[in-house]
């Protein structure tokens, strides 16, 4: 009996994101890589652009009709002092779920590698080989 209520005080505790709050903080995302994306050092710029290419395609995912800038101008600060602040206060969010997917996405990227050598080593061991013995 307990159990139930504990469950359902934790529930009210912590309701669930919506899309709307999912889809408000990946337009801060795309707001604070675009904010960033010309004062890292040209080799980090790649990565800026693709985490800001990340976001915009969740984004359009949820929405193909969203007024993006519209969405983007919403929740910037309108002065530079509150944008320092906007950026530090979202880029650790951010930069975070991006390395969390990179790291996804390498964990793929090694099992597909991983398949595909194990795949050539069963064909190359299956095949009768092409090259006449070489005696001396």
């Amino acid at each position: 009996m307990l159990f139930p209520l504990l469950a359902l005080t934790l529930g009210a505790a912590a309701p669930m994101p919506t899309a709307q709050d999912a889809q408000t903080a990946d337009v801060i995302c795309v707001a604070v890589f675009g904010a960033i994306a010309n004062t890292v050092p040209e080799p980090q710029r790649a990565g800026v652009l693709a985490g800001t290419m990340y976001y915009v395609g969740r984004i359009d995912a949820r929405d193909p009709a969203l007024d993006l800038q519209k969405a983007i101008l919403a929740v910037l600060p309108s002065e530079e002092s509150g944008l320092n602040a906007f950026v530090k206060e979202h880029t650790g969010r951010c930069g975070s779920q991006l390395q969390d997917n990179v790291r996804r996405l390498a964990s793929v990227g090694g099992a597909v590698q991983a398949r595909a050598k194990a795949d050539a080593t069963k064909a190359d061991g299956a095949k009768p080989s092409d090259a006449a013995p070489q005696g001396r």
